[in-house]
């Protein structure tokens, strides 16, 4: 049987123009760098079920950046099951999330993965025939950036 992402309550416009920051100078919890490494390795769905808690047990806007970083994460999954569908919405509403996070929160290149992750995007914005060039195109990667480092990616 193939697992398959549960669906992911919608977060109004009017709610994504109050998103606030607060949060985003904290410690990455480990959960979160776990999650990050399965996202980096292409472990799309453990990503997903590390981040929802994450996401489910937090109280401030930071829970955003979390199911941000999981709505990308599902728009590439989706995008290796060959579901265009899937894979533009997920990862236009991913991008959309974590616009408010940029450039960096939690230690997280929110920028850099906005860009690879719209790089993505961009490509099957030319239909279904766009899949397989998005499949060869290099996968969105996050990375954090840690004291006194530059882009460190954790692995």
């Amino acid at each position: 049987m193939t697992e398959r992402p549960r669906p992911i309550p919608k977060v109004r416009p009017e709610q994504r123009r109050s998103i606030r920051r607060e949060g985003c100078d904290r410690e990455p919890p480990e959960a979160l760098r776990l999650g990050v490494r399965q996202f980096n390795a292409g472990q799309y769905w453990e990503c997903h079920e590390t981040l929802e808690e994450l996401w489910v047990a937090e109280s401030t806007d930071v829970r955003y950046l979390y199911q941000g970083i999981l709505l990308i994460g599902v728009g590439m999954l989706h995008l290796h099951r060959h579901n265009h569908h899937g894979a533009t919405t997920k990862l236009a509403s991913g991008l959309d999330l974590l616009r408010p996070f940029e450039p960096s929160c939690m230690r997280i290149d929110v920028a850099a993965l906005r860009s690879q992750a719209a790089r993505v995007l961009d490509i099957l914005e030319d239909g279904l025939e766009s899949l397989e060039a998005a499949l060869a195109h290099t996968p969105p990667h996050c990375t954090f950036t840690e004291p006194g480092e530059s882009d460190k990616t954790v692995r």
